[in-house]
Order: C-alpha cells, then sequence, then structure tokens
C-alpha cells in the first residue's frame, strides 16, 4: 500500500506558487510508492480565502483552486472530515459499522465543487466548510479554557510536567482513564443519546487498538492542548486550526507543512507518523521527493 503523505495547505500554497506540475508531482510520487491526499480542512480553508470581500483574496482563492483543478485527474483522494471519521470508528468497534475508510467515495462531487470553486463561486456547501471550521475552532479554544478552569488541580498537574517529560507523559495518559474521559467527551458530541458510562466503554476499546487512528490522536491532542493552555494560560487563535490537520492526517504516513510550531504539535498527536517542515531552502518538488523518497 502507498505511503500517504499530508500536505498542510502552506504547502498547497507553495505548490501552486511554484507551479509545481501537477501530473509530474503525483506520477514521481507513485514512483516511489507514496500518494499524495487532499485533507478537509485544507479544502476548507482554501474556500475560507474566496469568502473575503478585498479582490486580492479572492483572486488567491481561485488561484489555488484552479491549481488543486489540474492535479485532480491525476488521483488526489480527499479525506473526509474527522468527526465522520470517528462516528465510523465508534461504529466499527461496537459491531454496528463496516471497516473504516478515511476517504471520501465521492469523487465527481469534489470534481464539481472544485471546479465551481476555482470559478470563485461561493454557494451554500462553501459557506457550511467556512461555518463548520470557524465553529469548531472557536468552541475548541473556549472548551479547553473552562476545562481548566474548572479544574485547578488538574491545572496545577499539568504546570508540573516539563516539555522534555510531556512526549512520555502523554503516552501514559492517552489510554488511561484521562484518555478515556476526553474520548468519551468527544463521542457524546456525535451521540448524544448515549450515556456517558456507555462511550466511556467505547473509548476504552477503540484506544485499545492501534488502527482506530482519530481516536488516538483526537485524544493526544486534546491532552496536548490542555498541557499547553495550563502552562501559557491561553491558546494562539490558530492552534485550533493546525490541530484540526493533525488530526485529519491520522491515517496518513508522512504530515509536511511549513510552520515549524505545527510540526511540534503533529509529532505529540502523531508519533508513528514521520513529520517535515519546509523551509524553502531547495525548490519543493526537489525537496519533497528527496524527503519522501
Amino acid at each position: 500500500m502507498a505511503r500517504l503523505i499530508y500536505a498542510e495547505t502552506s504547502i498547497w500554497n507553495r505548490l501552486c506558487d511554484q507551479k509545481v506540475d501537477g501530473k509530474f508531482l503525483l506520477s514521481s510520487l507513485a514512483a516511489q510508492d507514496a500518494q499524495l491526499v487532499l485533507g478537509e480542512n485544507v479544502l476548507s480553508e482554501m474556500v475560507k480565502t474566496l469568502q473575503k470581500s478585498d479582490s486580492c483574496s479572492a483572486g488567491r482563492g481561485r488561484e489555488l483552486f484552479s491549481y488543486l483543478k489540474s492535479l485532480l485527474p491525476y488521483g488526489v483522494p480527499l479525506l473526509k472530515p474527522t468527526r465522520a471519521i470517528l462516528i465510523g470508528e465508534a461504529s466499527h468497534v461496537s459491531k454496528q459499522g463496516p471497516e473504516v475508510v478515511p476517504f471520501a467515495s465521492d469523487c465527481a462531487q469534489l470534481f464539481r465543487q472544485v471546479d465551481k470553486f476555482s470559478d470563485g463561486g461561493f454557494d451554500s456547501r462553501a459557506r457550511q466548510l467556512v461555518l463548520e471550521l470557524s465553529g469548531a475552532a472557536y468552541n475548541d479554544r473556549v472548551a479547553a479554557r473552562a476545562h481548566l478552569t474548572a479544574r485547578p488541580r488538574l491545572t496545577s498537574m499539568l504546570r508540573q510536567v516539563s516539555s522534555q517529560k510531556l512526549p512520555r507523559w502523554i503516552a501514559r495518559q492517552a489510554t488511561g482513564p484521562r484518555g478515556r474521559e476526553v474520548l468519551a467527551g468527544r463521542l457524546h458530541a456525535e451521540f448524544p443519546s448515549n450515556t456517558l458510562s456507555e462511550l466511556s466503554y467505547t473509548a476504552k476499546k477503540l484506544l485499545a487498538s492501534r488502527r482506530y487512528r482519530v481516536s488516538h490522536a483526537l485524544v493526544r491532542s486534546d491532552l496536548y492542548v490542555n498541557w499547553r493552555c495550563a502552562n501559557r494560560g491561553s491558546l494562539r487563535s490558530d492552534i485550533p486550526d493546525d490541530i484540526f490537520h493533525v488530526v485529519n492526517a491520522s491515517y496518513c504516513d508522512i504530515f509536511i507543512t511549513t510552520d515549524r510550531d505545527q510540526a511540534s504539535y503533529a509529532v505529540h498527536a502523531l508519533p508513528s507518523a514521520k513529520v517535515l517542515v519546509y523551509e524553502g531552502s531547495a525548490p519543493l518538488l526537489k525537496w519533497l521527493l528527496e524527503a519522501t523518497g
């Protein structure tokens, strides 16, 4: 099976700016048994540029989607939204659903959407993507602060975990009672009719197997966010968006970004993935083929 590469939005911007030939890029990666994938969060962030009132931003959005449109015929699978994958994992572990497939099945719909966006179209679907991403980011920031405010003992304990000890602390907490509590809370948002006791049992089963990658990444990222918030007092507004990318990449083998800070989150949430930072010292195509070869 080909290694899956998740390129964060900044990488798609560089590919577009450097006018990297899509067909050559994808065929070269295929020759190295690797495949570039598109994240739902990347799509949402690209759509954000279309809704901005200034012509420069809107033009950039059309440019990005035109570039993406040139790649799609050669095969760029779209990851499902994280919450859809989580629902699939919970259904599978409860024997109420099939094996988890992290990719959207309707490629024709993606082609139609990208084609419309490349012409600057901003319809109800585009608006919904932006609202979901912005609302989820805001809610996660508020929830992280509220969670710690209500638990002063937890805040005190988190402040005693040094950055050097953090990886081991996350690994230990992620599959224990605290990890189950975190995941049960996430599951409750998707299965509100189930009790927390029922969802805690489901969370325990999910965390007992590495195959349920979104479940593990959600827990690990939430633990990291709580630690960061406790130690710094707040979260930058871009951190939830950055974390969304990382968790959406759970089923991928390689995560690439231009943001070294984002990479530092990724190594905590995706311990089995290769995390790469492109710093622009070489053409992106050359760097990517060398880094993933």
